[in-house]
């Protein structure tokens, strides 16, 4: 398999969103390494999947979910994340 590089997704999210637009709701422009660009890609390529998608966390996310029952994130994580949700 051929890893993803999420470019694209990069591309279509700023695209979409417009990069003026992007920095004013996230503080960052979409780049490679957040978490956004690999969720629109599993939503492009693996529609099946993405289907069964009730929610989405890292690990530490999940960590603090089962510890604490909460799932809630701050916003500078979201920010960090490039996605507010």
């Amino acid at each position: 398999m051929v890893r993803p590089t999420y470019r694209e997704e990069c591309r279509e999210i700023t695209e979409r969103v417009g990069a003026k637009r992007l920095i004013e709701l996230v503080a960052n422009p979409a780049l490679t390494g957040f978490t956004l660009p690999k969720i629109w890609w599993v939503r492009k390529h693996e529609a099946e999947l993405w289907l069964r998608v009730r929610s989405i966390m890292l690990p530490k996310d999940y960590v603090r979910f089962k510890l604490t029952g909460g799932g809630l994130q701050t916003w500078p994580m979201r920010r960090g994340r490039c996605c507010l949700m």
